[in-house]
């Protein structure tokens, strides 16, 4: 028996889409990734493209989808990236609030408005309406305490 290579299972599972160049994975798929198992291992099929095609992903890098197609397997479609440039390049809500330039109230996101919660989650906090907040909550201190 006659066992196929890696490379010849990989281009039997995708079938190339004409209008956007991407390759459609058709095989096993995992919330959108293409999966493919060697030698009882199981591969991301994007990143085996990538290896396939261009060589190693470099140390310390991932793969983004610059297509915005998770099932895509198309080596010119995938760049090597930070995993924070990956974030950020998304459409997840770390991406839609680092996009952000002013507060909900309209304040803007600048340097010198603007500090970083350490202690939370490390997202960005707008100082007008942090001292807004604090005199709030003072002052229902300060009249919470002459009514008793």
């Amino acid at each position: 028996m006659i066992r196929a290579t890696l490379r010849e299972r990989f281009e039997a599972k995708f079938i190339p889409e004409p209008m956007s160049g991407c390759w459609i994975w058709t095989a096993w798929l995992s919330d959108g990734y293409g999966l493919i198992k060697n030698d009882g291992r199981t591969i991301i099929a994007h990143r085996l493209a990538y290896e396939l095609y261009k060589g190693p992903i470099p140390d310390g890098l991932e793969l983004d989808h610059l297509c915005r197609n998770r099932c895509c397997v198309n080596p010119d479609h995938l760049e090597p990236v930070t995993r924070q440039a990956n974030i950020l390049r998304g459409m997840g809500l770390c991406a839609e609030n680092a996009k952000k330039t002013h507060c909900s109230n309209g304040h803007p996101y600048d340097e010198k408005n603007t500090y970083v919660r350490k202690r939370v989650s490390g997202g960005r906090a707008c100082r007008t309406c942090g001292r807004a907040h604090g005199k709030r909550h003072y002052a229902k201190k300060i009249e919470a305490a002459r009514t008793r």
